[in-house]
C-alpha cells in the first residue's frame, strides 16, 4: 500500500503575515522535525484559544495521521471541514486517512 503524505496548511492572513501564520509555521516545523508530542500539545493549545481555526484542525489531523492514529486524524479533518467546507487539503487528507485506515467514509 502506498502512503500519501498528508497536506499541511498554513493560515493566510488578510494583509500579509500575521501572528497566526508565524505560530502555525512553528507548529508545523515541530511536527516535521519529529517533535510530534510538542506539536500536538501546541496545536491543542492553539485550538483552545481559537477553536474555529480550520487550518489548525487540519494540521493536528496530519500529526495524528503520521502517528497512525487514524480515528483522531479523521475527527480533526471532519472538524476542519465543518468549520470550512471548502478546505481542499482537509478533504484530501480525510480521504487518504480513511483509505490508509482501511475504512470507508
Amino acid at each position: 500500500m502506498s502512503h500519501e503524505v498528508p497536506v499541511v496548511v498554513l493560515a493566510k492572513g488578510q494583509g500579509g503575515i500575521d501572528l497566526d501564520v508565524i505560530r502555525i509555521t512553528r507548529l508545523v516545523l515541530d511536527e516535521e522535525t519529529g517533535r510530534r508530542d510538542r506539536a500536538i500539545s501546541s496545536f491543542r493549545e492553539a485550538l483552545r484559544i481559537r477553536p474555529d481555526y480550520p487550518e489548525a484542525w487540519n494540521n493536528l489531523g496530519v500529526v495524528h495521521q503520521r502517528l497512525g492514529q487514524y480515528p483522531l486524524a479523521i475527527s480533526c479533518y471532519r472538524e476542519a471541514l465543518r468549520i470550512r467546507p471548502d478546505l481542499a487539503e482537509a478533504r484530501k487528507n480525510l480521504a487518504v486517512a480513511y483509505r490508509e485506515a482501511g475504512l470507508s467514509p
